[in-house]
């Protein structure tokens, strides 16, 4: 793409920066399980802050969004497809992830400023 953005295909059977990578059916299946799961906290906290900040909903639904997409993507192809790699010259980025992945990792990120925002105003 770019001298700083590559793209380059890999399919993760595991989770973020490929752990558990190396899961039997059994194993991916409890991941699965595990997903899904975490998929119905997510929605339940929706549901339970929707007249929260804008900031939380927003940080939660993009993990939820972020989430949803690679478990479709893992019921689809039986592994998440990661393509994006990121480096500066031959310095690369520990990890190759997907637009879901970037969704989580911002939406985690607007989580940690509410409550980082909300903590400081109680000071």
């Amino acid at each position: 793409l770019n001298s700083f953005i590559t793209f380059h295909k890999v399919n993760n059977h595991g989770i973020a920066f490929s752990l558990f990578d190396n899961l039997d059916s059994s194993g991916l299946i409890f991941l699965n399980i595990i997903i899904v799961i975490v998929l119905i906290i997510i929605i339940r906290e929706l549901l339970l802050n929707l007249k929260n900040s804008l900031f939380y909903i927003l940080g939660l639904s993009m993990i939820f969004a972020g989430g949803l997409a690679n478990l479709i993507d893992r019921f689809d192809n039986y592994s998440v497809t990661d393509f994006i790699s990121i480096h500066l010259g031959n310095i690369y980025f520990p990890a190759i992830f997907n637009l879901a992945d970037l969704s989580i990792t911002f939406g985690a990120l607007l989580i940690i400023y509410y409550f980082m925002k909300d903590k400081n105003e109680l000071n």
